[in-house]
């Protein structure tokens, strides 16, 4: 994951607008015009009453997962997940490129923990390999280490992979991703194609 820093206000500038009412409320019309399929089975709590979760695909490549709330006829959660196509792994990895999660007390139980039921449980479930995204904020690292460390926890693995190269490195336990003994965040251009990777499966490279 590369220049974790550098790229703050760009990860913020690109979801920032869902802060706003006016816009929320737009891009909620938006995604309403658009096919959706429920993923209601993703939330372990209780949904609050009107509201719902939904998948929405864009195109082949990319797809949305929303929590709609119906009441006041806004977005609440909002995940952009884009699948890659990658030759060397042999699958195709679901990359997370972003979430944004609603602050009103309203929905605040409804969406906790929300981030891992959709990555551990229900992506993970149904592409078998995730690829984290190549920028992100402090916030996107911190999350994305909690996820590496759930799957290690679980005995699954967790691996730092170079798009475009044959390397791909096991990351073994919580240390590294702590102290980054991993090397999976920099700053510098090389850590542009460098990808965390979470799979059920251990990979192999011929």
């Amino acid at each position: 994951m590369p220049r974790n820093c550098i790229y703050n206000d760009k990860v913020a500038r690109s979801h920032d607008f869902l802060n706003h009412q006016r816009f929320n409320k737009a891009r909620y019309d938006e995604l309403m015009a658009k096919s959706q399929v429920s993923v209601n089975e993703i939330v372990r709590s209780s949904l609050i009453v009107g509201s719902e979760f939904k998948r929405i695909e864009l195109n082949e490549k990319q797809f949305l997962i929303v929590l709609f709330d119906h009441y006041d006829r806004e977005i609440a959660f909002h995940v952009t997940g884009t699948i890659l196509d990658d030759v060397v792994l042999n699958e195709k990895p679901s990359v997370q490129l972003w979430i944004w999660k609603s602050i009103k007390p309203r929905h605040k139980a409804m969406i906790a923990d929300l981030s891992e039921q959709i990555l551990l449980e229900y992506l993970l479930e149904r592409f078998n390999i995730i690829a984290s995204d190549n920028h992100a904020n402090l916030q996107g690292r911190n999350f994305w280490n909690e996820m590496a460390s759930i799957v290690i926890d679980k005995a699954l693995y967790a691996y730092r992979y170079k798009r475009g190269s044959r390397s791909i490195q096991e990351i073994a336990n919580h240390e590294e991703l702590v102290t980054n003994r991993c090397n999976l965040w920099g700053e510098g251009p090389d850590f542009s194609n460098v990808l965390l990777v979470l799979t059920d499966d251990e990979i192999y490279i011929r």
